[in-house]
C-alpha cells in the first residue's frame, strides 16, 4: 500500500489522532511501524514524538532527522515533531522532556498514546516509560494509553497490564520500508530483524492475524 494513498485517506476523513512517543529516530518505526500504517489506513492522523538527539558526532543528528522524516512519510504519518534532548541523558531533563511531551498533547489532543514500556534494556527507553507516565497524569489524559519494547518485545508481558495485539499483516511492507529509511542505524536495525519478525509472527497467532505488534493496554 502507497503512503501517499494512506496519507491521504488520513487528511480525508480522520477518524482519530494517535501520537507515537519514541526516545530516539526508528523506535517508532521498529515497534509501532505496522501499527501507524494499519491506524493511517482505518483514517486516523499519526503524529510521532521523539525524544533525544544524538549530538555527539557531528551531523549525525541531522541525519536522523531526515532518516525520520522519511520513515514518517513511508507510513503516512504527518512530519515528526523532535524536542532534541541529549540522547543517553533523558532522566536528566525531566523538565524539558515534560514541557516537550505536554505541548505536545496538548496540540494533537491523541485518543490513543504509544509510549516506550518499563522493561527495555535501554535507560532512555526506561526514563520515558516512568517520566511520560507521569506526564499523562499531570495533564489528566483521558485517552488510550499502549505500551511496547523496542529491544525483546515480548518482555512487555511481564508486566501486571493486560496485552494487546494489533494485526499488521496487511502493512508489513509499510514497516519494511519505513525501517528501510535509516541507514545510518542499518546495523542496529539488523540485529532486530530476526527478532522483530519472530515475536511479531508469535503476536498474530494471539490476535488471528499472520503478524500483529504487541503492547500492554494501560488506560
Amino acid at each position: 500500500m502507497r503512503a501517499r494513498s494512506l496519507k491521504g485517506k488520513a487528511k480525508r476523513a480522520a477518524a482519530g489522532r494517535l501520537l507515537v512517543i519514541a526516545c530516539h529516530p526508528d523506535d517508532e518505526s521498529i515497534a509501532c511501524g505496522g501499527t501507524i500504517a494499519a491506524h493511517v489506513a482505518d483514517g486516523w492522523e499519526a503524529h510521532v514524538l521523539v525524544l533525544t538527539s544524538d549530538a555527539r558526532t557531528p551531523g549525525l543528528a541531522a541525519i536522523r532527522k531526515r532518516e525520520c522524516r522519511d520513515a514518517c512519510e513511508a507510513l503516512g504519518a504527518q512530519p515528526p515533531i523532535f524536542v532534541d534532548i541529549p540522547e543517553r541523558r533523558l532522566s536528566q531533563h525531566p523538565d524539558a522532556f515534560a514541557a516537550g511531551v505536554a505541548k505536545v498533547l496538548r496540540n494533537v489532543r491523541p485518543r490513543k498514546v504509544f509510549l516506550h514500556g518499563p522493561i527495555d534494556i535501554n535507560r532512555d527507553h526506561r526514563a520515558a516509560a516512568l517520566m511520560g507516565r507521569q506526564v499523562l497524569r499531570n495533564i489528566g489524559y483521558p485517552g488510550e494509553l499502549y505500551q511496547y519494547c523496542v529491544w525483546f518485545p515480548t518482555n512487555i508481558a511481564l508486566g501486571p497490564y493486560p496485552l494487546r495485539t494489533i494485526g499488521i499483516s496487511s502493512y508489513s511492507s509499510c514497516k519494511d520500508r519505513a525501517m528501510a529509511c535509516y541507514p545510518s542505524q542499518a546495523g542496529i536495525i539488523r540485529q532486530l530483524r530476526f527478532l522483530l519478525r519472530a515475536t511479531n509472527r508469535v503476536a498474530g497467532l494471539l490476535s488471528r492475524e499472520r503478524d500483529a505488534e504487541v503492547f500492554s493496554r494501560r488506560q
